[in-house]
């Protein structure tokens, strides 16, 4: 299901040391803290440190409805594989 919206499960089962359920439970203690799109991320970072105010005025709603949806996804895949 996660691989359908674009995640590694793969790599990420290998990074988490080849378990599994390791893998998949993380997501569920750390969902807040998710990587949404880095580059976007770092885009608005580095706007703030310019003090680049437009920038983050015209994008920081979009910046945050990826979150929102990346977060609903994971949720969404944890609940469909918990059964």
């Amino acid at each position: 299901m996660l691989e359908s919206y674009g995640f590694n499960t793969k790599n990420g089962i290998e990074y988490s040391g080849g378990m599994e359920n390791f893998y998949f439970e993380m997501p569920e203690a750390f969902t807040d803290g998710a990587d949404v799109k880095a580059d976007e991320a770092l885009e608005h970072e580095n706007a703030a440190k310019e003090e680049n105010k437009a920038f983050i005025d015209s994008n920081a709603g979009q910046l945050l409805e990826d979150y929102r949806q990346t977060v609903e996804k994971i949720k969404k895949a944890l609940r469909l594989r918990k059964g």
